[in-house]
Protein backbone atom coordinates (compact mmCIF):
# COMPACT_ATOMS: atom_id res chain seq x y z
CA UNK A 1 0.00 0.00 0.00
CA UNK A 2 1.34 3.55 -1.10
CA UNK A 3 2.25 5.82 1.93
CA UNK A 4 1.33 9.42 1.74
CA UNK A 5 4.63 11.74 1.21
CA UNK A 6 2.96 15.44 0.94
CA UNK A 7 0.12 16.71 2.63
CA UNK A 8 -1.07 20.04 1.30
CA UNK A 9 -3.57 23.08 1.17
CA UNK A 10 -4.58 23.86 -2.77
CA UNK A 11 -4.67 27.45 -3.04
CA UNK A 12 -6.77 29.58 -5.16
CA UNK A 13 -10.49 28.96 -5.84
CA UNK A 14 -10.72 26.06 -2.97
CA UNK A 15 -11.56 27.70 -0.19
CA UNK A 16 -14.76 29.33 1.17
CA UNK A 17 -16.23 30.29 4.66
CA UNK A 18 -19.68 30.48 5.62
CA UNK A 19 -21.57 31.24 8.89
CA UNK A 20 -24.74 29.31 9.90
CA UNK A 21 -27.62 29.99 11.65
CA UNK A 22 -26.32 28.94 15.16
CA UNK A 23 -23.47 31.13 14.71
CA UNK A 24 -21.30 28.38 13.55
CA UNK A 25 -18.47 29.27 10.99
CA UNK A 26 -17.58 26.08 8.60
CA UNK A 27 -14.29 26.51 6.08
CA UNK A 28 -14.62 24.19 3.52
CA UNK A 29 -11.11 23.63 1.73
CA UNK A 30 -9.40 21.03 -0.91
CA UNK A 31 -6.03 19.33 -0.11
CA UNK A 32 -4.01 17.37 -2.10
CA UNK A 33 -2.62 14.07 -0.37
CA UNK A 34 0.58 12.69 -3.16
CA UNK A 35 1.80 9.21 -2.95
CA UNK A 36 5.30 7.38 -3.17
CA UNK A 37 2.87 4.72 -5.59
CA UNK A 38 -0.14 4.36 -7.74
CA UNK A 39 -3.10 4.43 -5.96
CA UNK A 40 -5.18 1.27 -6.69
CA UNK A 41 -7.53 1.14 -4.27
CA UNK A 42 -9.57 4.57 -3.37
CA UNK A 43 -9.28 4.05 0.47
CA UNK A 44 -5.61 3.49 0.17
CA UNK A 45 -5.04 6.01 2.72
CA UNK A 46 -6.75 4.96 5.41
CA UNK A 47 -4.50 4.79 8.57
CA UNK A 48 -2.12 6.63 7.22
CA UNK A 49 -0.67 8.92 9.83
CA UNK A 50 -0.54 12.26 7.51
CA UNK A 51 -4.25 11.82 6.90
CA UNK A 52 -5.96 13.81 9.88
CA UNK A 53 -8.82 11.74 11.37
CA UNK A 54 -12.63 13.73 12.76
CA UNK A 55 -12.22 16.33 15.10
CA UNK A 56 -8.44 16.96 14.43
CA UNK A 57 -7.60 20.58 14.74
CA UNK A 58 -6.55 22.77 11.82
CA UNK A 59 -2.85 22.66 11.21
CA UNK A 60 -3.31 26.92 10.78
CA UNK A 61 -6.29 27.65 13.26
CA UNK A 62 -6.95 26.24 16.44
CA UNK A 63 -10.32 27.66 16.47
CA UNK A 64 -11.34 25.34 13.59
CA UNK A 65 -11.89 21.44 13.76
CA UNK A 66 -12.37 19.01 11.25
CA UNK A 67 -15.94 18.45 10.64
CA UNK A 68 -15.65 15.58 7.60
CA UNK A 69 -14.37 14.91 4.66
CA UNK A 70 -17.57 14.87 1.72
CA UNK A 71 -15.66 13.99 -1.37
CA UNK A 72 -11.70 12.33 -2.20
CA UNK A 73 -11.19 12.41 -5.87
CA UNK A 74 -8.32 12.25 -8.10
CA UNK A 75 -6.80 15.41 -9.88
CA UNK A 76 -7.94 15.89 -13.70
CA UNK A 77 -5.61 14.62 -15.74
CA UNK A 78 -2.40 13.32 -13.38
CA UNK A 79 -1.45 10.02 -12.45
CA UNK A 80 -2.82 8.03 -9.54
CA UNK A 81 -0.43 9.06 -7.41
CA UNK A 82 -2.32 12.04 -5.86
CA UNK A 83 -5.87 12.18 -4.31
CA UNK A 84 -7.78 15.68 -3.42
CA UNK A 85 -9.50 15.83 -0.61
CA UNK A 86 -12.55 18.36 0.49
CA UNK A 87 -12.04 18.66 4.06
CA UNK A 88 -15.00 20.46 6.49
CA UNK A 89 -13.63 22.36 9.05
CA UNK A 90 -16.00 23.74 12.27
CA UNK A 91 -15.84 25.82 15.09
CA UNK A 92 -18.93 23.96 16.46
CA UNK A 93 -16.33 21.03 17.14
CA UNK A 94 -14.53 22.84 19.28
CA UNK A 95 -16.41 22.47 22.39
CA UNK A 96 -16.51 18.77 21.94
CA UNK A 97 -12.59 18.45 20.34
CA UNK A 98 -11.68 16.58 23.92
CA UNK A 99 -14.42 14.33 23.91
CA UNK A 100 -14.57 11.00 22.48
CA UNK A 101 -17.03 9.12 20.16
CA UNK A 102 -17.47 5.28 21.78
CA UNK A 103 -18.16 4.17 17.76
CA UNK A 104 -14.31 5.59 16.24
CA UNK A 105 -11.24 6.21 17.29
CA UNK A 106 -9.00 9.37 17.81
CA UNK A 107 -7.38 9.18 19.86
CA UNK A 108 -6.77 7.65 23.76
CA UNK A 109 -6.53 11.07 25.47
CA UNK A 110 -10.39 11.74 24.29
CA UNK A 111 -12.57 11.00 26.85
CA UNK A 112 -16.35 11.42 28.12
CA UNK A 113 -16.35 13.23 31.75
CA UNK A 114 -19.67 12.84 33.45
CA UNK A 115 -20.51 13.26 37.65
CA UNK A 116 -22.75 11.72 40.34
CA UNK A 117 -23.25 11.33 43.80
CA UNK A 118 -23.65 7.75 45.53
CA UNK A 119 -24.67 7.58 48.86
CA UNK A 120 -23.49 5.86 51.90
CA UNK A 121 -24.46 5.28 55.42
CA UNK A 122 -21.54 5.57 58.10
CA UNK A 123 -21.05 5.41 61.37
CA UNK A 124 -20.94 8.68 63.25
CA UNK A 125 -17.50 8.61 65.67
CA UNK A 126 -18.02 12.46 66.86
CA UNK A 127 -20.37 15.46 67.04
CA UNK A 128 -21.50 18.48 68.20
CA UNK A 129 -24.07 18.20 71.22
CA UNK A 130 -26.11 20.05 73.76
CA UNK A 131 -27.71 19.17 76.75
CA UNK A 132 -30.49 22.53 76.58
CA UNK A 133 -32.66 21.34 74.35
CA UNK A 134 -30.11 22.45 71.57
CA UNK A 135 -29.42 26.14 72.28
CA UNK A 136 -26.04 25.77 72.59
CA UNK A 137 -24.02 23.52 71.07
CA UNK A 138 -20.43 22.23 72.18
CA UNK A 139 -17.57 23.87 70.55
CA UNK A 140 -15.79 20.99 69.07
CA UNK A 141 -16.85 17.25 68.14
CA UNK A 142 -17.05 14.77 70.87
CA UNK A 143 -17.64 10.90 70.53
CA UNK A 144 -21.41 9.54 70.82
CA UNK A 145 -21.21 9.48 74.74
CA UNK A 146 -23.51 9.70 77.50
CA UNK A 147 -23.30 12.37 80.64
CA UNK A 148 -21.78 10.44 82.69
CA UNK A 149 -19.43 9.35 79.46
CA UNK A 150 -20.43 5.72 78.83
CA UNK A 151 -20.32 5.50 75.11
CA UNK A 152 -23.97 4.85 73.61
CA UNK A 153 -24.36 1.45 71.87
CA UNK A 154 -25.35 1.09 68.93
CA UNK A 155 -24.18 4.77 67.93
CA UNK A 156 -25.77 6.71 65.19
CA UNK A 157 -25.17 6.51 61.56
CA UNK A 158 -25.41 9.28 58.71
CA UNK A 159 -25.75 9.18 55.37
CA UNK A 160 -22.66 10.60 53.28
CA UNK A 161 -22.60 11.72 49.53
CA UNK A 162 -19.96 11.08 47.88
CA UNK A 163 -19.11 12.52 44.32
CA UNK A 164 -18.80 9.49 41.57
CA UNK A 165 -16.91 10.33 38.23
CA UNK A 166 -17.58 7.92 35.31
CA UNK A 167 -14.71 8.52 32.60
CA UNK A 168 -14.84 6.92 29.29
CA UNK A 169 -12.29 6.63 26.83
CA UNK A 170 -11.39 4.68 23.76
CA UNK A 171 -8.07 2.49 23.86
CA UNK A 172 -5.91 0.79 21.51
CA UNK A 173 -4.15 -1.59 24.08
CA UNK A 174 -6.57 -2.05 27.17
CA UNK A 175 -4.04 -1.76 30.42
CA UNK A 176 -3.12 -5.42 31.54
CA UNK A 177 -5.20 -6.14 34.92
CA UNK A 178 -7.51 -3.60 34.10
CA UNK A 179 -10.32 -5.83 35.81
CA UNK A 180 -8.37 -5.89 38.81
CA UNK A 181 -9.01 -1.99 39.50
CA UNK A 182 -11.79 -1.99 41.34
CA UNK A 183 -11.28 -1.70 45.52
CA UNK A 184 -7.45 0.18 44.69
CA UNK A 185 -7.07 3.72 46.26
CA UNK A 186 -4.57 6.64 44.52
CA UNK A 187 -1.42 6.30 46.27
CA UNK A 188 -0.28 9.82 44.13
CA UNK A 189 -2.42 12.96 42.61
CA UNK A 190 -4.09 12.69 40.16
CA UNK A 191 -6.61 14.84 38.07
CA UNK A 192 -10.46 14.05 36.71
CA UNK A 193 -11.89 16.03 34.28
CA UNK A 194 -9.53 18.73 35.76
CA UNK A 195 -10.65 18.36 39.35
CA UNK A 196 -7.66 17.89 41.69
CA UNK A 197 -7.63 14.89 44.02
CA UNK A 198 -5.36 13.95 46.56
CA UNK A 199 -3.60 10.77 47.67
CA UNK A 200 -5.77 8.18 49.28
CA UNK A 201 -9.21 10.12 47.78
CA UNK A 202 -10.19 8.09 44.92
CA UNK A 203 -11.78 4.74 44.49
CA UNK A 204 -12.30 3.07 41.34
CA UNK A 205 -15.24 1.15 41.81
CA UNK A 206 -15.70 -0.17 38.66
CA UNK A 207 -13.63 -0.46 35.17
CA UNK A 208 -16.19 -2.66 32.23
CA UNK A 209 -14.44 -3.23 28.82
CA UNK A 210 -16.34 -3.20 26.10
CA UNK A 211 -16.18 -5.43 23.55
CA UNK A 212 -13.60 -5.55 20.34
CA UNK A 213 -14.98 -2.72 17.81
CA UNK A 214 -13.34 -1.09 14.99
CA UNK A 215 -13.05 1.85 12.77
CA UNK A 216 -10.94 2.88 9.75
CA UNK A 217 -7.68 0.56 10.49
CA UNK A 218 -8.22 0.60 14.63
CA UNK A 219 -8.95 -2.30 16.55
CA UNK A 220 -10.07 -0.95 19.87
CA UNK A 221 -12.12 -1.01 22.87
CA UNK A 222 -13.98 1.53 25.08
CA UNK A 223 -13.10 1.46 28.76
CA UNK A 224 -15.79 3.59 31.46
CA UNK A 225 -13.83 3.77 34.22
CA UNK A 226 -15.69 4.57 37.43
CA UNK A 227 -14.38 6.93 40.23
CA UNK A 228 -15.51 7.06 44.52
CA UNK A 229 -14.35 10.09 45.51
CA UNK A 230 -13.85 10.39 49.49
CA UNK A 231 -12.50 13.25 50.52
CA UNK A 232 -12.20 12.48 54.41
CA UNK A 233 -10.22 9.41 52.61
CA UNK A 234 -10.96 5.52 52.88
CA UNK A 235 -9.14 4.44 55.88
CA UNK A 236 -10.90 3.46 58.61
CA UNK A 237 -11.11 6.20 61.51
CA UNK A 238 -12.00 4.37 65.09
CA UNK A 239 -12.11 5.46 68.67
CA UNK A 240 -9.62 3.57 71.12
CA UNK A 241 -11.89 1.99 73.14
CA UNK A 242 -12.68 -1.28 75.00
CA UNK A 243 -12.83 -3.51 78.34
CA UNK A 244 -9.20 -3.25 79.27
CA UNK A 245 -6.75 -0.06 79.51
CA UNK A 246 -3.28 -0.15 81.15
CA UNK A 247 -2.79 1.54 84.97
CA UNK A 248 -1.58 4.91 84.95
CA UNK A 249 1.03 4.14 88.08
CA UNK A 250 1.57 -0.09 86.84
CA UNK A 251 1.38 -0.22 83.00
CA UNK A 252 -0.11 -3.03 83.66
CA UNK A 253 -3.17 -4.38 81.68
CA UNK A 254 -6.22 -4.13 83.68
CA UNK A 255 -10.02 -4.48 83.42
CA UNK A 256 -11.34 -0.24 82.88
CA UNK A 257 -13.87 0.51 86.26
CA UNK A 258 -16.28 2.74 86.19
CA UNK A 259 -18.48 4.67 89.29
CA UNK A 260 -20.69 2.02 90.64
CA UNK A 261 -23.98 4.66 91.21
CA UNK A 262 -25.42 2.06 93.69
CA UNK A 263 -23.33 2.60 96.77
CA UNK A 264 -22.12 5.52 98.45
CA UNK A 265 -20.32 6.16 101.45
CA UNK A 266 -18.39 3.37 103.24
CA UNK A 267 -15.28 1.74 102.18
CA UNK A 268 -16.29 -1.46 102.50
CA UNK A 269 -18.46 -0.58 99.68
CA UNK A 270 -17.46 -0.95 96.41
CA UNK A 271 -17.16 2.85 94.68
CA UNK A 272 -16.08 1.32 91.13
CA UNK A 273 -16.83 -2.07 89.30
CA UNK A 274 -15.97 -2.97 85.82
CA UNK A 275 -17.56 -1.52 83.21
CA UNK A 276 -20.26 -3.33 81.08
CA UNK A 277 -19.59 -1.87 78.17
CA UNK A 278 -16.16 -0.28 76.54
CA UNK A 279 -14.79 2.56 77.37
CA UNK A 280 -13.05 5.27 75.26
CA UNK A 281 -9.40 5.36 75.96
CA UNK A 282 -6.94 7.86 75.17
CA UNK A 283 -3.17 7.59 73.03
CA UNK A 284 -1.72 5.86 75.98
CA UNK A 285 -4.33 3.00 77.01
CA UNK A 286 -5.31 5.18 79.75
CA UNK A 287 -8.80 5.63 80.66
CA UNK A 288 -11.20 8.55 81.45
CA UNK A 289 -10.83 7.78 85.48
CA UNK A 290 -7.14 7.24 85.69
CA UNK A 291 -6.25 10.36 83.76
CA UNK A 292 -8.63 12.67 85.06
CA UNK A 293 -7.26 12.24 88.63
CA UNK A 294 -4.16 14.05 87.41
CA UNK A 295 -5.16 16.15 84.22
CA UNK A 296 -7.17 16.47 81.24
CA UNK A 297 -8.33 13.38 79.21
CA UNK A 298 -8.65 13.23 75.42
CA UNK A 299 -10.12 10.31 73.08
CA UNK A 300 -7.73 9.05 71.01
CA UNK A 301 -9.14 7.73 67.28
CA UNK A 302 -6.85 4.81 65.53
CA UNK A 303 -6.79 4.82 61.72
CA UNK A 304 -6.54 1.41 59.94
CA UNK A 305 -5.46 0.44 56.22
CA UNK A 306 -7.06 -1.95 54.44
CA UNK A 307 -7.22 -1.62 51.24
CA UNK A 308 -4.91 -1.61 48.24
CA UNK A 309 -3.23 1.36 47.14
CA UNK A 310 -2.09 1.95 43.62
CA UNK A 311 -0.52 4.80 41.10
CA UNK A 312 -3.13 6.33 39.27
CA UNK A 313 -0.85 8.45 37.13
CA UNK A 314 0.56 5.77 34.53
CA UNK A 315 -3.61 5.58 33.43
CA UNK A 316 -3.60 8.76 32.06
CA UNK A 317 -6.43 10.51 33.58
CA UNK A 318 -6.68 14.39 33.29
Amino acid sequence: MPSVTSWKRLTGDSRSATLQDNGVWEVTETWQATFDGEVVDPLDFLGDPMIPGLWTPHPENALLYLKGVPNVVPPIKESLRALNFTLVWSTGILAAADKHDPGKYEDSTRATKSWSHRVIQVPVEKAYVSDDDGATFSVTKVPIENTVHDLIIPGITTNKYLETCRYSRNELVVPVGVLSLPGLINNDNITLDGASVGIGKAMIIAAPVSAEKRFETYSFRTVDYEFLINPDGWDEKLLNRGFYCLGRTTGVKTRCLVKNGLFEGTSDERPYIPSEEPVSLDHNSYDRRSVEEVGTFAEHYRFFRHLTYTSFSALGFS
